[in-house]
């Protein structure tokens, strides 16, 4: 478990949701990683910096081998879910998957690693109401996604010195 706490506009996304996530995919094509955002938006972007890099970055490709999958070899790359090419493992979770803050998608989907990245926002941490429903949420659904062994990694800003972040340091 981890917990890495900057202000905004310090690197966290593109370090840990974007790079690390690929450096993963490179170590181990058949992971699993639930990619949580502060919104879906969001998600689906991250997801869409980490497709560009697999598919245009000549010498990560080069290293690594094709990312992109064929299209007979029937794996997603969406921007929701995606597999990569060189994944030999059949699962019904994709190689990484992308979610919204307090989604009910998480509940159930199983990962080897999952990264919150940004979960808690002014919005959701604004009041106690709002605070207990995100940290329900956590302890519920985001808690319960690792497969043995997995890890959680939760990179965010502290927004109020009773949020999730808080607990989490505990």
């Amino acid at each position: 478990r981890g917990l890495i706490l900057y202000p905004a506009q310090h690197g966290k996304t593109t370090l840990v949701s974007t790079l690390l996530p690929i450096w993963e995919c490179c170590r181990d094509p058949n992971t699993l990683i639930g990619l949580i955002a502060k919104n879906e938006n969001e998600a689906t972007s991250i997801i869409q910096s980490i497709q560009a890099e697999m598919s245009t970055n000549t010498e990560l490709i080069h290293d690594w081998g094709e990312f992109v999958p064929k299209p007979s070899e029937d794996k997603p790359w969406a921007l929701q879910k995606m597999s990569v090419g060189q994944r030999s493992i059949r699962a019904k979770e994709p190689t990484i998957a992308a979610f919204g803050s307090g989604s009910r998608g998480v509940l159930g989907h199983r990962t080897n690693w999952t990264i919150c990245d940004d979960v808690i926002t002014e919005k959701n941490s604004a009041t106690p109401e709002q605070r207990a429903t995100i940290k329900q949420w956590f302890m519920q659904s985001v808690r319960t996604m690792n497969l043995p062994g997995g890890r959680t990694t939760v990179v965010g800003t502290l927004f109020d010195p009773a949020d999730l972040y808080s607990d989490l340091v505990l």
